[in-house]
């Protein structure tokens, strides 16, 4: 029978539509087909001996899996862990959470029983001053108050103007309460020849200034030493200076462990413009011996600096400033710029809400655990969770798990965005901002956590391949889940030794999103020329 032209153009339509139906129901099958075979061929090419390695790669806008390669295996997931505690903090803490860090007075009569016995004829007649901390790793972090065109000095003195206000002259003392979190500052698990590094800050109550000094180091004349300055500065830090001006910059600066005393070696050549920053011992005490050095020049005496008493309950007094961070905020910190503090202050701040004592590692990681089981259940089990940013090599994760919470989160309108954001983007910002630039090379927008320690390298996010082919993002694109296909993906390698090194695992990643992208970005391509066939005239 012949093919009439109505027949022909049905069959024609429907013959379309039957295409964009496979490649719509079929992506890990015939049109994903060999894509696994590609990838392990990426890994066989750099040769990784006997590097373990988990990969899982997950379409949430069909729920296809598109990359399986060990994804059940437990492995450390270096600062991926960032990607648990940051979770868990958005959904047990909740969005709208924020740290606050009081400044109070507090009347003689308030608080006299607290001092001991030793000190209360003495300080009988005089208000305290009391710094009540809640954790927040922001508290005079330079890099959010540069944001808003501030300084730590700023931050200084507009608490100090708070205690000029008073018109009181004299304290009998500067009390800091740092009891929100417990006192074991520094993780069993760290590296103890790195605990004077920034991202091994001790973890307390009251954080201050990211935990760390800012060293300045600057050359004199060849042959003598160079000169140190600090910021915050406060007189009685001591300095041991070793080094010397010379002709090469092969200088160190280190703090002794337990103290406050700053070492400096080797030789300086240049002038430099960015500091060495170094932790600090015993954060509140720095901080409230900081606060009473400015309040001494701004003409009020404090007598004494301490801790306030650990087993009592202490007066609440009158507020005289109070300083919030909001939830949002310190994710940002934490996720983009992966700043262990941060990390470290949420996981502590979630074991203190858990339980109600003092936020510790041990109740942290519980309230983390319970969180996994609630949203993830039987698959959570294999997760081992010691510390919240990942420098602990005691902790273990699989991609599947992490793919799994991506997945939970996109599916969560509420707390999914904020999550998206609190993320690096690529080519933009954070540690993804030489990564990955979006452009007819890679057709997709990655927004992810990467993550490194020695012999580990990490990368957890989402792939968003844009649904108009018209439409290839730049580094500048606001991640959105809307108008996005949205990939979940995790790649954890772990044991890997020379001639393997960090960066031939950073590109290697970097090689599979871009494989994916582009096998993906034509077929989204052939979707949108098979959703409108064209019927002639």
């Amino acid at each position: 029978m012949p093919v009439t032209s109505r027949s022909f153009w049905s069959q024609a339509l429907a013959s379309c539509l039957l295409s964009l139906l496979v490649l719509t129901l079929l992506p890990a099958g015939q049109a994903w087909a060999g894509v696994d075979s590609e990838i392990s061929s990426l890994l066989n090419k750099q040769n990784l001996g006997q590097a373990e390695y988990s990969i899982y790669l997950v379409d949430l806008t069909t729920g296809d899996d598109l990359v399986k390669i060990h994804p059940d295996l437990p492995l450390m997931p270096a600062s991926n862990m960032k990607v648990v505690t940051t979770a868990a903090a958005l959904n047990l803490l909740g969005p709208d959470f924020v740290f606050r860090t009081e400044l109070r007075m507090i009347q003689p009569a308030e608080w006299i029983n607290l001092l001991p016995e030793d000190q209360k004829q003495f300080q009988a007649h005089l208000p305290t001053l009391l710094v009540h901390g809640s954790g927040d790793p922001s508290f005079g972090d330079e890099k959010i108050l540069g944001e808003h065109g501030k300084n730590v000095e700023w931050l200084l003195d507009l608490w100090v103007q708070a205690v000029v206000r008073t018109g009181v002259k004299q304290f009998g003392s500067l009390m800091i309460d740092d009891a929100t979190f417990d006192q074991e500052w520094i993780h069993p698990n760290w590296p103890t020849d790195q605990l004077d590094r920034w991202y091994c800050a001790e973890v307390t109550g009251l954080n201050f200034h990211e935990n760390c000094l800012n060293v300045f180091l600057q050359p004199t004349q060849m042959g003598m030493a160079p000169s140190v300055d600090f910021a915050p500065s406060l007189p009685i830090i001591t300095v041991t200076n070793r080094a010397l001006t010379g002709r090469s910059d092969t200088f160190s600066v280190g703090r002794v462990t337990g103290n406050n005393e700053i070492v400096v070696r080797g030789e300086i050549k240049n002038r430099r413009t960015e500091p060495v920053q170094v932790t600090i011992h015993d954060p509140p005490l720095f901080f409230g011996r900081v606060l009473a050095d400015r309040l001494r020049q701004a003409g009020i005496g404090v007598q004494d600096v301490i801790r306030a008493p650990l087993d009592r309950t202490l007066p609440a007094g009158a507020t005289l400033h109070a300083l919030q961070t909001t939830m949002p905020l310190i994710l940002d910190r934490c996720n983009q710029d992966s700043h262990n503090l941060y990390a470290e202050s949420l996981l502590k701040r979630m074991g203190q809400k858990l339980t109600g004592s003092p936020g510790s590692w041990n109740n942290g990681a519980a309230a983390v655990r319970s969180f996994l089981t609630s949203r993830l259940g039987a698959s959570a089990a294999v997760v081992h969770v010691d510390d919240g940013s990942g420098m602990s090599r005691e902790n273990r994760v699989t991609a599947r798990v992490l793919v799994e919470l991506l997945a939970d989160l996109y599916g969560d309108p509420q707390l999914g965005p904020i999550y998206l954001h609190s993320m690096a983007v690529a080519g933009n910002s954070g540690t993804l901002e030489k990564r990955l630039n979006p452009g007819a090379d890679m057709p997709a927008l990655v927004v992810a956590k990467s993550g490194y320690i020695r012999a580990v390298t990490a990368l957890t996010g989402y792939m968003l391949v844009p649904t108009d082919p018209a439409v290839i993002p730049t580094s500048s694109t606001t991640p959105d889940f809307n108008g996005y296909r949205v990939i979940a993906f995790s790649m954890l390698f772990n044991n890997y030794k020379p001639p393997v090194h960090h960066y031939m695992i950073k590109d290697l990643e970097d090689q599979v999103l871009r494989l994916v992208a582009r096998r993906l970005f034509p077929q989204i391509q052939n979707q949108a020329q098979q959703s409108q066939p064209h019927l002639g005239g």
